[in-house]
């Protein structure tokens, strides 16, 4: 056999080397198809890929010494017991949010104003979601955010 997908399909491979490749080639390809001037998707794509070639580097550091307690980490945050976790969160933060997104006044994307509302305590997020004290007609988010 010589050839065996599972000697080149590494966990270090789909987790470091793949995501930067394909987050690199989409930058690629938006940066040939534009006119000079960086969008919002290219800067984008550009931090994602400066942020996962840190991550590669982060994990190439297991192999020295100072490096020794990196991977002991990443098999405790990637265990089953911290994705179960990690899933739970996902679904109260989704739920939580859909009920903003449904309840919202104007036409803006109450996702960034959740999260800044939610984790910041952000006192213009939270008028634009409503929760101003100061609005008469707030109780129902007000009772949402509380739940």
């Amino acid at each position: 056999v010589l050839w065996r997908p599972k000697a080149f399909l590494t966990t270090e491979l789909l987790v470091t080397e793949l995501p930067l490749m394909v987050v690199k080639a989409l930058f690629l390809c938006s940066v040939v198809s534009g006119d000079g001037i960086m969008t919002d998707i290219q800067e984008a794509l550009l931090t994602t890929s400066i942020f996962l070639q840190c991550v590669k580097f982060i994990y190439m550091l297991r192999l020295t010494d100072l490096g020794k307690g990196i991977t002991t980490i990443l098999r405790t945050f990637f265990s089953k017991s911290i994705g179960e976790i990690m899933f739970i969160g996902v679904l109260v933060f989704t739920s939580v949010n859909l009920c903003f997104s449904i309840s919202k006044q104007n036409n803006q994307s109450s996702s960034l104003y959740f999260y800044k509302a939610l984790l910041f305590g952000d006192g213009e997020a939270q008028t634009v979601l409503g929760l101003d004290p100061g609005q008469t007609d707030s109780g129902m988010r007000t009772f949402l955010m509380i739940i």
